[in-house]
């Protein structure tokens, strides 16, 4: 059922006097979304008395204005801004709050206007809203001092506006009735509204109660030091749970902050994904707990359309799971509003290891309202107490972390002074609060928990798992990072500008820029992923983004090389720069690569000697954003693949351009012009090049002149080629070099 806080009002008499009074112009929004730019003027007696207004957003709104008993009301000049005029809808009341006139955009039927003698009370507020007990407020009409409330049919005379009301059912609508009395015998018309009370609160935790042993904690978890919880949980997509912190991204539901620390765990109702999805707990060791055992939680239900919350235990992380709680609808009436605490209990389980499940419900969109993304359902402080004669350590933490070596330390449960430390899977005694943790592996997830050894045969439960990365090590050169894996974790975004570069495969999201696959999957038909950056809105010209590379050494090379690919293609593709750093001293080395504008659509291979006394070094790519003549930026997404460093090639020669006639009236005798560089690191003189006209014989010439590292030969053949016929001429060219090491 959903319990949607609601306060509606209107006023239902009809009253009529020849005194100035406030008239209204109700504007709706079908969508939700507001009158998106679309205007209307409002006029009294044909003229203008409001101009320009319009519904800034949501789905309802109201713009007041004065009229006198008998005036003519009506809109005039609709102004349309945007494609979405259907979803506009109107009426205006007098004011007694009778509509007198209505209809969509483009109507301008107007009505009469009429002022009650004795004006009703207006603006009704609601307050400390609960299950059983409201506030209700409200605006006198004039200067009455008496007004007659009703609740639900029942109402009695109040000498002020507010009235705290008691009694009231949980979960069940209410309607108030309103009415100034300004004399006896002149009372106004009628300020109607109705809301629904909260659902009963669910139980708080009550504690644990303790004959033997002493209260301790199971498991306690805040979703602070890493996800230890598995099922339908992810970081993309919809229908799965998620950890978070701040808002969700959906307005009107979900909380606005986390209740203990700054992260929670909620489920993301937007469309897609499952109708339900259940977040698994670690195992929770009750073996040797007793007396009695109570699971805590903190929870969040705020919006329209909240689902069902089940929490289930099992013996077994895959389920089945026997439901201990449930609660369905919004507790909570916006994102801001504070978090619940629940308290289940749970002794029935003392003995044993369980999981738990909590698992959300979505309703389908068939529900009234039509849609369900305003049901993220968030919990936060998740906690199993129970008695131990050992109570488990607190506190574990990472401290120290550096890519094969770490400390971790703990508070101990009790006056212990033995643990037994668990760290992926491995397990060390410990006589001290601080364990050293060496020879790890790079970039590596490592989970760790600690258990307090009170006495021989005493040992308490584990403490709440801690997980933790080590940092990257150092990348040995020769290096090729494609990107396939996705973003590599020892690769990192700088925070501080205006965008990020993203994963890409395939093509980018606008068409006519960036790239249609990635580098192999052009040249091998075997597709993988590239960065990238999307332009379209809402970047703007001169944004920035930048990404660093890994560290990598490259004392192991003799002669250092940078090699990437870069796609630049769009009519406003800016600026791609690539810099060298010490990454030993944190500086810049210089600038090894810049390019700006289009470059056509395909993948270009930059070779760069690096030429630097650092043995570690990175690389930061940074794009800066242009704009093309329409001041447009979203023609401008650039990418880079197969990012690294190598042994530069001793021997490399490369085609880079060739010169061939073009036109009517072409001769026997066209010359035939190719470029060709030297990229390697010694100079060549042995070498042959060739061009073949419409798929015929090559015609093939040795060179045997010098050309030096860096050079560029422009060599044009001694043998011309017949060009007479008219039709399309084919050219293929090659460099044919034994010794090239870059094939």
């Amino acid at each position: 059922m959903k319990k949607i806080i609601l306060f509606m009002s209107a006023i239902v008499a009809h009253f009529f006097s020849t005194a100035q009074c406030a008239h209204t112009l109700n504007m709706i929004d079908t969508y939700g979304d507001g009158w998106n730019g679309s205007t209307v003027d409002i006029t009294v007696n044909g003229a203008a008395v409001q101009t320009g207004v319009t519904l800034a957003s949501g789905s309802a709104g109201l713009q007041n204005f004065t009229a006198n008993t008998g005036d003519a009301v009506a809109l005039s000049n609709w102004v349309s801004g945007s494609p979405w005029d259907g979803e506009i809808q109107w009426n205006i009341t007098d004011g007694g709050g009778n509509i007198i006139s209505s209809g969509v955009f483009g109507d301008v039927t107007g009505g009469v206007g009429a002022c009650p003698n004795c004006p009703p009370p207006s603006g009704i507020t609601l307050a400390n809203l609960g299950s059983t007990s409201a506030d209700i407020s409200w605006t006198a009409g004039g200067t009455e001092t008496e007004w007659y409330f009703e609740i639900n049919g029942v109402g009695s005379s109040v000498t002020t506006t507010t009235q705290s009301v008691t009694g009231l059912t949980p979960n069940d609508s209410v309607f108030v009735n309103i009415s100034a009395i300004c004399a006896v015998g002149d009372t106004s018309g009628i300020l109607s509204g109705f809301f629904i009370t909260y659902p009963p609160a669910p139980n708080a935790p009550s504690g644990v109660t303790c004959s033997s042993g002493t209260p301790g904690v199971a498991i306690t978890d805040d979703f602070e030091g890493g996800l230890n919880w598995t099922g339908d949980v992810g970081t993309t997509g919809n229908g799965i749970w998620k950890i978070d912190a701040n808002g969700t991204p959906s307005g009107g539901t979900g909380p606005s902050a986390a209740y203990s620390g700054s992260n929670y765990m909620y489920y993301e109702a937007s469309v897609g994904g499952t109708d339900t999805a259940t977040l698994v707990s670690s195992a929770v060791d009750l073996t040797a707990a007793a007396n009695s055992a109570e699971l805590s939680f903190w929870m969040h239900a705020a919006g329209a359309t909240v689902g069902t919350l089940e929490v289930g235990v099992s013996t077994s992380s895959t389920g089945p799971f026997t439901s201990v709680f449930t609660f369905s609808g919004n507790y909570q009436t916006g994102s801001n509003d504070t978090w619940i605490p629940v308290g289940v209990d749970l002794t029935s389980y003392i003995g044993q290891n369980i999981y738990l499940g909590f698992t959300v419900y979505r309703l389908p969109v068939t529900n009234p309202l039509g849609y369900a993304w305003s049901s993220d359902f968030a919990i936060d402080l998740v906690e199993v107490n129970s008695c131990f004669s050992c109570l488990a350590p607190s506190g574990l933490t990472a401290s120290n972390v550096a890519a094969t070596s770490a400390d971790v330390s703990w508070t101990a449960g009790g006056t212990e002074t033995e643990w037994f430390l668990i760290v992926n899977g491995a397990g060390t005694t410990q006589t001290s609060t601080t364990a050293s943790l060496t020879g790890l592996m790079a970039n590596t997830a490592y989970t760790a928990q600690v258990h307090a050894v009170c006495a021989p045969g005493d040992t308490s439960v584990a403490s709440p798992a801690l997980t933790f990365n080590t940092l990257c090590d150092a990348a040995l050169g020769p290096t090729n990072e494609t990107f396939d894996a996705g973003f590599s974790n020892c690769w990192s975004q700088e925070t501080t500008d205006s965008l990020d570069w993203l994963v890409g495969s395939g093509g980018t999201p606008s068409g006519g820029t960036g790239p249609s696959d990635d580098f192999t999957g052009i040249t091998t038909g075997t597709s993988g992923n590239y960065m990238y950056i999307e332009t379209s809105v809402p970047v703007a010209h001169g944004d920035v983004a930048t990404m660093y590379s890994e560290v990598i050494d490259i004392s192991g090379l003799t002669n250092p090389e940078l090699r990437f690919l870069n796609h630049m293609y769009g009519d406003a593709m800016g600026t791609l720069e690539v810099d060298l750093w010490d990454a030993s001293t944190g500086t810049v080395v210089g600038n090894v690569f810049t390019h700006t504008g289009d470059r056509g659509n395909q993948w270009n291979e930059e070779l760069i000697m690096l030429s630097t006394t650092a043995t570690l070094v990175q690389f930061s790519i940074t794009a800066t954003l242009d704009s093309n003549v329409n001041g447009q930026t979203w023609p401008g997404d650039m990418a880079i693949d197969e990012f690294g460093v190598r042994e530069a090639a001793a021997n490399d020669l490369a085609l880079v351009a060739a010169a061939v006639a073009s036109g009517c009236d072409l001769t026997a005798t066209e010359p035939i012009e190719l470029w060709v560089v030297n990229q390697g690191l010694v100079a060549e003189s042995a070498f042959d090049l060739s061009y073949a006209v419409n798929g015929g014989t090559p015609v093939v010439e040795s060179i045997t002149s010098t050309v030096n590292p860096g050079d560029t030969l422009k060599y044009v053949f001694t043998a011309t080629a017949d060009m007479t016929a008219d039709g399309v001429y084919n050219l293929d060219f090659a460099c044919v070099l034994s010794t090239d090491n870059d094939l």
